[in-house]
């Protein structure tokens, strides 16, 4: 899925998405656990902090917003990178 998104937002990324190893497996309870009362279980994979050291040095959030009723919709947050492979935003 990432690696579809990347080719509409420059397909020279595509490479470097799918070069990223997946490390770190665990399992969460899912969101269909409290409409069916049962422990509906997510896979979740996610890539190790160090696969990303390289493009991190400098990332810098410069907004941070919280709706004042509080929930995720309207949430933002944005960060720039100077050190960026693709001046694309998303």
């Amino acid at each position: 899925m990432i690696s579809a998104l990347a080719a509409q937002i420059d397909p020279q990324l595509v490479p470097l998405v799918d070069a990223v190893r997946m490390y770190q497996f665990r399992y969460a309870l899912g969101d269909l656990t409290g409409r069916f009362a049962l422990p509906v279980y997510s896979r979740i994979v996610e890539p190790s902090d160090d696969e990303f050291t390289a493009y991190a040095g400098r990332i810098t959030m410069v907004e941070k917003y919280f709706p004042a009723e509080g929930g995720f919709r309207g949430r933002r947050f944005r960060w720039v990178n100077s050190n960026a492979r693709a001046r694309s935003r998303c």
